[in-house]
């Protein structure tokens, strides 16, 4: 009799749970759309929740194929999966090893795209701690690409996130213009037009060339900082650092382009217009009004 009533709970459960899956995918149906690209049934409501708010990959051509099979193979268990992959890259990043580092990075972005430490490490080991392996400056020029390649693969699953922005104006910015090698690597940027085709997907390379000097890697990096103030003040994006920080890096751009022309060319018009400009930046910056510390 016990063994009946067991039996029977058992087929009562497996029938609710199946009847609740009924909803669960009503709600969760995605958008379809005609051959025209325009939208036939908008989906569910959960659907419709993970697209305004860009929670995940919702569309079917955004997908990454590779990196949704590593999240069914976790079994549920991403959460423990992304602990143990964080524990070993912080072992291999005690040990040295940067091929075993790399790998495991790249697992981790696969099973957490939209979590944008990831990017930030892994473009850091790229351009700080594997460049810096080589004693030909090229190569360490290589790898700093390298890293800011990799940024620029994590911005559309993080589209609305100021800190992908950021961090490529931060790496374009000093490890190209601060670095040891600052000389040779901004010569380099000057006349690395297959990075700066590679770029156009997401700023103008002409917005950062000068006739006089060509590309500057300065005044790209401004043009990431600015990204990161329109998706903040047009696109209502979250703002994760303060006032004070968030719109003193831009001007800070300019301030750092006219001093290296004027350490490499010494001075004349372009430069000074350079500095007319920063120093306009500047005094706007002192004239707005902080919300935030």
């Amino acid at each position: 009799m016990n063994y009946s009533s067991a039996f029977y709970r058992k087929i009562i459960y497996i029938a609710a749970i199946g009847l609740l899956l009924i909803p669960l995918s009503l709600v969760s149906r995605p958008a379809t759309r005609d051959g025209n690209n325009d939208v036939k049934d908008a989906g569910g409501q959960l659907s419709q929740l993970r697209d305004e708010y860009e929670l995940s990959q919702a569309k079917l051509m955004e997908i990454d194929p590779a990196s949704e099979t590593m999240k069914l193979a976790s079994l549920g268990l991403r959460g423990v999966a992304v602990n143990m992959l964080w524990m070993q890259a912080m072992e291999h990043k005690k040990k040295e090893n940067w091929d075993a580092l790399a790998s495991t990075l790249n697992a981790l972005i696969k099973i957490q795209p939209n979590f944008v430490k990831v990017w930030e490490y892994q473009a850091h080991n790229m351009s700080y701690n594997i460049s810096v392996e080589f004693d030909d400056y090229e190569y360490r020029y290589h790898w700093v690409k390298k890293g800011i390649d990799f940024l620029t693969e994590g911005i559309p699953y993080n589209y609305r996130d100021h800190r992908m922005t950021d961090n490529l104006g931060f790496f374009t910015g000093m490890k190209i213009g601060r670095s040891d090698e600052r000389v040779q690597f901004r010569r380099m940027f000057r006349g690395d037009t297959e990075f700066h085709e590679g770029m156009d997907e997401w700023i103008d390379p002409d917005s950062y060339f000068t006739r006089e000097y060509g590309h500057d890697n300065w005044k790209m990096a401004y043009d990431w900082y600015d990204r990161s103030i329109d998706l903040v003040e047009r696109e209502s994006a979250p703002q994760y650092s303060g006032d004070i920080m968030f719109y003193m890096r831009r001007p800070a751009q300019l301030r750092n382009q006219a001093a290296s022309l004027q350490s490499e060319f010494r001075t004349n018009d372009v430069i000074q217009e350079v500095w007319n400009t920063a120093n306009k930046e500047w005094l706007e910056y002192g004239q707005q009004q902080i919300g935030r510390a």
